[in-house]
């Protein structure tokens, strides 16, 4: 595995290496990122924003009362749990896998993070919804320096 930076340095001695190559058992995967996987990321991702985006913009509305809080935070904690179950059922290179596992693990620490505000809404406990917050912050902050090994392996998640 190269950086990125210097993949061209080492891609034809790479290359001359892998045609040499034979698999005689076993499943082949291609040398870099896997466009599967790659497609995979790029729409769970893709639904993951979408759902935390309307999730935060229900949280955002003036009035919303605890009842509110706790749907969205709810919904927001679903878009979570549904992105990790599906990368934890990827089919994925032994290259990706223990950076999907990664993922998919931060996906589940956001989710409980999640879980968390919604039910201190539903209680109505102001101060215990501000410390999920809290812990929300902090579990996607550790996604999104997890998220950056995709980008050593070639990956790239559109931002």
């Amino acid at each position: 595995l190269a950086p990125p930076a210097d993949l061209e340095a080492f891609r034809k001695e790479c290359e001359g290496v892998a045609d040499t190559l034979q698999v005689t058992a076993g499943t082949p995967f291609p040398v870099g990122p896997d466009r599967a996987y790659a497609k995979t990321l790029g729409t769970t991702f893709g639904t993951l924003e979408r759902k935390v985006a309307k999730g935060r913009a229900a949280l955002r509305r003036g009035g919303a009362e605890f009842r509110q809080q706790a749907q969205a935070a709810g919904g927001i904690r679903a878009a979570y749990a549904d992105a990790a179950a599906k990368l934890r059922k990827a089919n994925v290179s032994p290259a990706d896998a223990s950076i999907n596992a990664a993922i998919a693990g931060r996906l589940g620490d956001a989710a409980a993070s999640w879980k968390q505000a919604a039910a201190e809404a539903r209680g109505k406990d102001k101060a215990g919804f501000d410390r999920a917050g809290r812990a929300i912050r902090r579990a996607e902050q550790k996604l999104a320096q997890t998220l950056r090994g995709l980008e050593a392996a070639g990956y790239q998640l559109r931002s």
